[in-house]
């Protein structure tokens, strides 16, 4: 909780406290969830710790006022159905179309609009078989560093900061070529223009 107190009065702007996977063996306490909540300047949570019950403790003591955003792609539909504020997922840089129908089609109640959700839904965890591919790199948590840098060699994307020996480089070529032609297969799908 001191943490955030000390970024948020040497910010001089409201933060928004980020909750990662390193938390997700020692998830913070429903007191320690309320005191980060309670910290002057702290805007809300984001939540990527992967913990599906953690996420709706976040969003159920959520103080009026304050925001939680889910992260983890596989929890982007059952956090916009718990009452999420927002949507933070890595795969939407990808698939933007498929994260936007899960927050525009998971928040409402009718069964067509939640079957659409369901299959954008589904879309955005075929996205992270490439992160998959991309741990063959032994980048870890850099593991989506190979897909922007796919995304940029392929002229998709503009990749204006670099990263010390990009890890899609250090692919062995065919493993480039399987997140190439996954990339070109969910660009076309998603309609993106090059």
């Amino acid at each position: 909780v001191r943490f955030f107190q000390a970024i948020a009065e040497s910010c001089g702007t409201p933060i928004i406290a980020y909750l990662n996977k390193m938390f997700r063996e020692a998830l913070p306490s429903p007191d320690m969830l309320r005191a980060v909540y309670a910290v002057q300047g702290v805007a809300g949570i984001k939540d990527s710790t992967g913990d599906r019950a953690f996420m709706e403790r976040l969003i159920q003591q959520r103080p009026p006022g304050k925001l939680m955003i889910q992260t983890v792609t596989g929890l982007a539909l059952a956090g916009v159905q718990a009452g999420a504020d927002g949507l933070m997922v890595g795969t939407s840089n990808i698939a933007p179309e498929a994260a936007l129908a899960v927050w525009a089609f998971g928040r409402k109640p009718d069964p067509e609009s939640q079957s659409r959700a369901v299959a954008a839904q589904e879309r955005l965890k075929q996205v992270t078989a490439l992160y998959r591919i991309a741990a063959g790199t032994g980048g870890g948590s850099r593991d989506w560093v190979v897909v922007k840098e796919a995304l940029a060699q392929m002229g998709v994307i503009r990749q204006e900061a670099r990263y010390p020996a990009p890890p899609y480089e250090l692919l062995p070529p065919a493993a480039q070529r399987e997140v190439a032609d996954q990339l070109e297969a969910i660009i076309g799908t998603e309609g993106l223009a090059r």
